[in-house]
């Protein structure tokens, strides 16, 4: 059974911070509560490369914290903040490939958290319009629940530069 109570806090959350998220990008959140950053699994040296060379290019909004709660146990750790403290790639590599490995998640965990996404569209308190959003998943359990991502608007205004670690393997 999904932590309603705790997702729920986290969507609203997440709609005070990113007013201009879109419904993608809240079904991108709920997908790494559920599932992690497994689908990016890649080998150590690859994935120290992608992250050194996002941490030298990415922006950063000023008030961009080292972590963000996503719940269920990970955060989004931001890579520009964690480099302006000095926190290596190699270190957030580890812990990111360490936390792939620790993420489980299932279908129906994650089918009941978009259920919640829902509820709360329908009772007014997410952005989104809840014929859109019906339109929306009901496209994206065709295509399979594959991972997504962030809305354009959201990448540009946002500007987000992160890695999802579980909070058992940050090591910072």
């Amino acid at each position: 059974m999904a932590d309603n109570k705790e997702l729920k806090e986290i969507l609203l959350k997440n709609q005070e911070r990113y007013p201009l998220w879109e419904i993608n990008d809240a079904v991108k959140l709920i997908y790494q509560n559920e599932f992690g950053g497994r689908h990016l699994i890649c080998d150590r040296e690859k994935c120290v490369l992608a992250i050194r060379e996002e941490m030298e290019n990415a922006g950063c909004l000023p008030d961009c914290p080292e972590t963000e709660d996503i719940g269920n146990g990970t955060v989004r750790a931001n890579l520009v903040p964690l480099a302006s403290r000095g926190i290596s790639p190699e270190m957030i590599a580890d812990a990111f490939i360490n936390s792939t490995l620790d993420k489980k998640g299932s279908i129906d965990s994650f089918k009941e958290k978009l259920d919640l996404l829902k509820r709360m569209t329908d009772e007014g308190l997410l952005s989104f319009s809840p014929e859109d959003l019906s339109d929306f998943l009901s496209e994206y359990e065709k295509s399979g629940y594959p991972a997504i991502s962030h809305s354009g608007i959201y990448r540009s205004e946002y500007l987000p530069a992160y890695r999802l670690l579980s909070k058992k393997c940050l090591p910072f």
